[in-house]
């Protein structure tokens, strides 16, 4: 450079500027590094075999815990019954906004099983939650 080069503002002296095709941060974040949220993710999707009604099959991390939770929902653990219900309401999806019930193509009729009578008997005693009163059939 000429010896008129005035230093100042964004005028660096020119011992002091980045060399051309060096990074300004060389020992920056390394190339394929993850963060926590790509870990976690990664981790919960790895499947994993478990054992259900007798035959083994494959699942995610993540699926196995929520097949475990409505498990224990189901035998009568009131906690994990509330997360199964807050989890329900939150990623299930709703009817269509101005649908009515009566909208939906009809239901094929059910088989209650001993695990239903004890959700609904479970779902009575939780506040705030309404419950049909028809006993299911062919549990009891």
């Amino acid at each position: 450079m000429s010896a008129e080069y005035e230093v100042g503002y964004k005028k660096p002296p020119t011992g002091a500027r980045f060399e051309k095709g060096r990074s300004g941060n060389p020992k920056g974040r390394p190339k394929g590094s993850q963060n926590l949220a790509t870990v976690i993710r990664r981790e919960l999707l790895r499947p994993v075999r478990i054992l259900e009604n007798g035959k083994k099959r494959t699942v995610t991390r993540v699926g196995a815990v929520a097949a475990a939770t409505a498990a224990k929902a189901m035998g009568g653990d009131t906690k994990a019954a509330k997360l199964v219900l807050e989890l329900a309401a939150k990623h299930l999806p709703n009817p269509p906004p101005g649908a009515a019930e009566n909208e939906h193509p009809p239901v094929a009729p059910v088989t209650w099983t001993e695990e239903d009578a004890k959700l609904a008997k479970f779902l009575r005693e939780v506040p705030d939650v309404k419950v049909d009163d028809d006993e299911p059939q062919g549990a009891g």
